[in-house]
């Protein structure tokens, strides 16, 4: 495997715990009105896209390095791989758009209380993409073994 596609289990933390803290945010933010913690969870959503966007690259790598071991692997294992590539793709995307919506409303001065619940409904959807692709990683480690050392045997 290569230097790229070992990366993938440590980065892809780091964009989950900082999507669910920008949840968690989004939601404080309906009760707090601050500016300043409306721009922090700006960043921090911008920053949590930042670093999916390496795990999703660290995970291509990985893909693609799982696939020149498997070649004898049941078809299951790969449609697991393409699952779980499917819903990252989703994710990242999902969030990208999240975040370009809060920004426009935030500069136009829009993010009224019904854009307020709104952001927090498509924050909410969001954590469950996040959750269903956290949920198909670990499944292809914990139930497939990709990425272990008994995946390379």
């Amino acid at each position: 495997m290569n230097f790229m596609a070992e990366l993938h289990p440590f980065i892809v933390h780091f964009p989950i715990a900082l999507l669910s803290l920008y949840i968690v945010l989004e939601v404080t933010t309906y009760f707090i009105k601050n500016d300043s913690l409306n721009n922090f969870t700006n960043w921090i959503l911008l920053f949590a896209i930042l670093m999916a966007v390496n795990a999703v690259l660290t995970g291509n790598q990985a893909e693609q390095a799982a696939f020149s071991v498997m070649q004898n692997a049941p078809g299951v294992v790969e449609e697991a791989i393409e699952h779980h590539e499917q819903y990252a793709t989703y994710t990242l995307w999902y969030f990208l758009i999240v975040l370009v919506s809060r920004y426009y409303l935030l500069q136009k001065n829009k993010m009224t209380k019904p854009f307020k619940v709104l952001m927090i409904i498509l924050a909410l959807c969001g954590g469950i993409l996040l959750f269903q692709t956290g949920l198909s990683g670990g499944k292809l480690v914990y139930k497939y073994g990709v990425g272990t050392e008994l995946f390379n045997k």
